[in-house]
């Protein structure tokens, strides 16, 4: 049994003895329950050393497995036109609290010549993973908002992400 299961919905013990339980967080856990549906798993895998470490409490073999890329991202472009204008792309949920804001902004400021184009929600409307809005999220957001340079393209199907993207640096 492999479970994402942040929600605590499928207690690993409902599966009984014998399956082999894998419990692999993909995303942030953001409170208790996230962390505790890890109890009765045999291993945990994550895609952060960060996320790994706030299952440490478990004494179950953990492993850091890197994220992967879609194969879609290696594909030509059938419109592969590019300019001379640097274009820096994010693609991800603004709305999570592990970003590290401070630089995120530092960057964007640093560099007005830069295009910048986000990809994925920017409101808790548009999420389907985590994160909230609170003061501090909504004043992030909003400097970005005022950002000249930076351009809110909202969720968007994965698959499509790369013919938008070809002339990209990923940050």
């Amino acid at each position: 049994m492999w479970s994402f299961d942040l929600g605590y919905l499928y207690p690993h013990r409902s599966f009984g003895p014998k399956p082999l339980k894998i419990y692999h967080p993909v995303d942030e856990p953001l409170d208790k329950r996230a962390v505790d549906a890890a109890s009765g798993a045999d291993y945990i895998f994550s895609i952060t050393r960060e996320i790994l470490e706030k299952y440490r409490a478990f004494s179950v073999p953990k492993t850091f497995l890197h994220h992967g890329v879609a194969d879609h991202f290696f594909m030509p472009s059938p419109d592969d036109r590019r300019n001379d204008r640097v274009r820096v792309g994010f693609s991800g949920n603004l709305l999570r609290n592990d970003i590290d804001r401070p630089t995120f902004l530092k960057i964007i400021k640093a560099n007005p010549s830069v295009s910048f184009e986000c990809w994925g929600s920017y409101t808790t409307a548009q999420s389907n993973i985590g994160g909230g809005e609170n003061l501090e999220t909504n004043l992030f957001i909003d400097e970005l908002k005022h950002s000249p340079m930076l351009c809110f393209m909202g969720p968007f199907h994965p698959s499509n992400l790369p013919w938008r993207c070809r002339s990209w640096m990923f940050f």
